[in-house]
């Protein structure tokens, strides 16, 4: 096939890559064929509910069979969209400029639970995502270097099936700081003081990265905390009221 070559077969489908593009044409015995922009993170979760565990051996060999850069420009699902922010405005914009400054590179957004600080992490995503090249939000579960490695696929990466976990998030922030400037990385749920310790020297190393840790966090010498506080009373209030009215009227 003129343009595509053949990346190789798996049980009933056909994979090629049309070089001049990286899209990837998948070709069923039974069915129609199938195409995907593997910068387009969408496009690259369908891949690998088609492929199963072979997505990533198709990416990987996608990444090195064209001159193309595949990488998305979303590596993630997107974060929710906060519908109001209110009262939070001049937090989103001193968020900005604190990041915007160039001296702090790594920011704890803190807070007690509930206070507000993945909305305004969120907020920020939405707001200013665009005007980075690379951009990603991640959970942080069991460690931020595990939560990362959900960047794996997006980046082109395929592991080896014996590769311990220490060795594939290394070959992960090897990736990360491979990627141009400017980037932006939310953590969010980073709560845990000995695991951002353990961390926190990699992350570092990533300088074309702004990023932002939603955390509880309330002291950490090494970086600068972003304290978000309570709603004045009556933006609480309005908060309130947006909130009970969204309950009332869920279809609107």
């Amino acid at each position: 096939m003129e343009g595509k070559k053949l990346i190789n077969q798996y049980g009933d489908k056909s994979v090629y890559i049309e070089q001049n593009t990286g899209n990837i044409h998948i070709h069923p015995t039974d069915g129609e064929m199938q195409i995907f922009d593997l910068r387009i993170f969408q496009d690259l979760e369908n891949l690998q509910n088609l492929l199963g565990v072979v997505a990533a051996e198709v990416v990987s060999l996608a990444h090195k069979m064209t001159p193309v850069d595949l990488t998305p420009a979303t590596l993630t699902r997107n974060p929710f969209l906060p519908e109001v922010l209110i009262g939070r405005e001049k937090d989103l914009q001193q968020l900005r400029k604190e990041l915007a400054g160039g001296n702090n590179l790594l920011l704890l957004v803190n807070g007690k639970g509930g206070i507000g600080k993945t909305s305004l992490a969120a907020k920020y995503y939405w707001e200013y995502g665009q005007e980075y090249r690379h951009r990603a939000w991640v959970l942080k579960e069991q460690s931020i270097g595990t939560a990362l490695l959900e960047l794996a696929l997006p980046l082109g990466l395929k592991f080896q099936e014996t590769q311990s976990t220490d060795s594939r998030i290394k070959q992960l922030f090897t990736a990360l700081q491979a990627l141009k400037e400017p980037c932006l990385l939310v953590i969010d749920n980073a709560n845990d003081l000995e695991d951002l310790k353990t961390w926190y020297n990699e992350l570092r190393r990533l300088q074309q990265f702004h990023l932002i840790l939603t955390t509880r966090i309330e002291k950490f010498s090494k970086a600068p905390l972003f304290k978000v506080g309570g709603l004045e009373e009556q933006k609480a209030i309005e908060l309130f009221e947006n909130y009970a009215e969204q309950k009332l009227n869920p279809e609107e």
